[in-house]
């Protein structure tokens, strides 16, 4: 029972923190403007991200691939999960959306090769094993 309290009363005080966070980051994107917003608002969620990855990866079991399974997930959960979700709102409300094809594209071009090289490459590579990058 004070196990499960625990584990509540911390979820709830990273919840309440990273939702501050994200609060604060709007506020000064706001003032900001475009394209500097985007990138106060991309920051504070990265480093919130790489917060609780590092917390993780700190425990005492050792798992050298965590690091990279997170960020898999995390990948499939923005990618799949909040973009099919966004799609889905915004169709019911809107029922046509516009978007800015070349954006799009840009952004694409940026994440696929960035996903390749960290997430499936270290599967290929043969200076270590287990999937994992070497030190060099």
């Amino acid at each position: 029972m004070v196990t499960i309290f625990l584990f509540l009363w911390l979820l709830g005080v990273i919840l309440w923190a990273a939702f501050g966070v994200v609060h604060e980051a709007e506020e000064v994107a706001e003032r900001l403007g475009e394209p500097y917003g985007t990138l106060v608002l991309t920051l504070s969620i990265m480093v919130i991200e790489v917060a609780l990855i590092s917390a993780v990866m700190l425990g005492s079991k050792a798992a050298p691939t965590l690091g990279r399974d997170t960020m898999f997930a995390v990948l499939m959960i923005v990618l799949n999960g909040v973009v099919g979700l966004c799609l889905l709102t915004g169709g019911l409300k809107y029922h046509l959306q516009s978007f800015n094809l070349q954006r799009a594209g840009a952004h694409l071009a940026l994440i696929i090769p960035l996903s390749v090289i960290s997430l499936v490459l270290p599967n290929f590579t043969k200076s270590t094993q287990g999937g994992m990058l070497s030190v060099a």
